[in-house]
């Protein structure tokens, strides 16, 4: 596959979104899919399966199983989900160390999601090209798609080429 195709695709994807996004509408979580004969598909993904660990991990194995029955060699996976942070050097020694051990206080809480942002998240898969793979943040401002500060920071430490989550590296079996 060449690299042109790849980025064809996610232009494809990303007009897509921002069009949905444009227009007002909710965005649920869904699958872009473009077979190993060059036709698109849409597939969505129902919310619910969103909800626990447990549907998530079943979630997974369908959507692998769809990927695998359509012939998939480009996959982009969608979501839309609000992101909440505080830096570490606006904490304080206790809220630090609760955080560390994963124990926020009911006030920790509210100072991180004080400022929570509307982001829209899109991991690109290419089977058989790991160096294409992308995983893109967008914040969403006045109905449309504006980069996300996450996405630097990410790519500044590292992390971007190593990431993990429940709907990357869906090519993986």
């Amino acid at each position: 596959m060449v690299t042109n195709e790849v980025a064809k695709f996610k232009l494809r994807v990303l007009k897509h979104v921002s069009n949905v996004v444009k227009g007002g509408v909710e965005l649920p979580p869904v699958m872009y899919v473009r077979t190993s004969k060059g036709k698109f598909k849409i597939m969505p993904v129902a919310p619910q399966l969103m909800a626990e660990k447990e549907l998530r991990d079943k979630c997974r194995e369908i959507m692998q199983h769809m990927l695998t029955l359509a012939k998939a060699d480009l996959v982009c996976f969608v979501s839309e989900a609000y992101v909440s942070s505080i830096r570490r050097d606006e904490m304080s020694p206790e809220e630090l160390r609760r955080a560390e051990a994963g124990r926020p206080s009911r006030e920790d809480y509210k100072k991180a999601t004080k400022n929570r942002t509307e982001c829209i998240f899109l991991s690109f898969e290419t089977k058989g090209l790991p160096r294409e793979n992308e995983l893109m943040t967008f914040k969403v401002e006045n109905k449309s798609l504006q980069p996300h500060h996450l996405m630097s920071e990410m790519e500044n430490s590292g992390v971007v080429g190593n990431a993990q989550g429940n709907f990357q590296n869906l090519f993986e079996q």
